[in-house]
């Protein structure tokens, strides 16, 4: 039997291209995210004191397909062509991927943590952000890891950063001394 097309109630012309170009970006943004990250993992060989490790971002690659399907379907409804058999496929296409995207978020964090623990970098609690997407921060050193640097974290991510593209390897001793030189000033400059 022919694929019939199904009477839906209309959507605005304005919404339907909205969503496609919001899903169009976000699948852009993704791309330039994942290349990043690869970028990232790429500087173990180089052995720089930190990493900044957003392990959900090459495990949404399983998402992927469910981003292109509510891109094919806006593209469908656009066009008119909306079927009620395409979007029961669209919509397990969609269920299916999500449970793929946990098992491969999970499996890709435990070998991940292995690799770089045996690349010889500890996971700092201290400077990992508390939201779920927030890059995990892997220090060459647990004595970089200072709990009092938690108020200045990103300003010495920063600067370890700076230094990591200057060539420069700063001892524990000068990130400790840089450390209580920043947090001096935000100190001041908070009047805490």
């Amino acid at each position: 039997m022919p694929d019939s097309p199904v009477q839906i109630p209309s959507i605005p012309l304005g919404k339907i291209i909205f969503f496609l170009v919001l899903l169009c970006v976000i699948v852009t943004g993704y791309g330039y995210a994942l290349i990043e990250e690869i970028e990232i993992l790429s500087r173990t060989g180089e052995q720089p004191v930190a990493l900044k490790v957003r392990s959900v971002i090459p495990p949404f690659l399983f998402m992927m397909p469910a981003f292109f399907v509510l891109i094919f379907g806006l593209w469908q409804r656009l066009l008119g062509r909306f079927s009620n058999h395409r979007q029961q496929q669209g919509i397990m296409v969609i269920i299916c991927c999500f449970p793929l995207f946990i098992l491969a978020w999970w499996l890709y964090y435990w070998q991940l943590n292995n690799w770089l623990e045996d690349k010889g970098y500890t996971s700092c609690a201290w400077y990992t952000g508390a939201t779920l997407g927030a890059p995990t921060i892997w220090l060459k050193a647990s004595g970089y890891c200072i709990e009092e640097g938690y108020p200045v974290r990103t300003e010495l991510l920063d600067w370890l950063e700076t230094q990591r593209q200057q060539g420069v390897t700063p001892t524990v001793e000068e990130f400790k001394l840089h450390q209580e030189k920043i947090f001096t000033q935000y100190q001041r400059k908070y009047s805490l």
